[in-house]
């Protein structure tokens, strides 16, 4: 549930998201998902956030 606001704020900030990302997203906890939340605030890519995988580009 919370996932989903989540997706939808990255998404709208970065675009689609990676298949990396959208699976760490969903395997996050409720107290990371808040964090991160916050951290949007500030960040300027997926990477920043410790989203996807830079190695393959997704």
């Amino acid at each position: 549930m919370h996932d989903e606001r989540a997706r939808k704020q990255l998404e709208s900030r970065f675009g689609p998201l990676p298949s990396a990302a959208g699976a760490e997203l969903e395997a996050m906890t409720g107290e990371r998902l808040t964090e991160l939340g916050c951290d949007l605030l500030n960040a300027s890519s997926l990477a920043e956030l410790g989203l996807g995988d830079p190695q393959n580009g997704d």
